[in-house]
């Protein structure tokens, strides 16, 4: 079975029904989803830790989703994804 990275799509601070279908279409595909929260409060990463087949969830915690900045948001994300590669790595 392989990894998937999902990133979570926030509307109003909480996570949108459409990362409720990426999810689930990962499963389909027979794929370990791990979700990923762009957020500026965690709390935000309580609602993706609910839906249905995810495996993980990572809140990207950062002053820099509070603005849309689009350098800024891939480099923050792009930290926490490599991340989550090197231990899918190791274990």
């Amino acid at each position: 079975m392989s990894d998937t990275i999902v990133i979570a799509e926030l509307s109003k601070g909480k996570v949108s029904p459409t990362t409720n279908e990426l999810v689930t279409a990962a499963n389909e595909l027979g794929s370990n989803p791990t979700v990923i929260v762009p957020c500026s409060d965690s709390s935000a990463a309580n609602d993706a830790s609910n839906i249905s087949g995810v495996t993980k969830v990572i809140a990207a915690k950062s002053d820099v989703f509070a603005n849309y900045d689009a350098a800024a948001w891939a480099e923050a994300i792009d930290s926490v994804a490599r991340s989550e590669e090197h231990t899918s790595e190791l274990q």
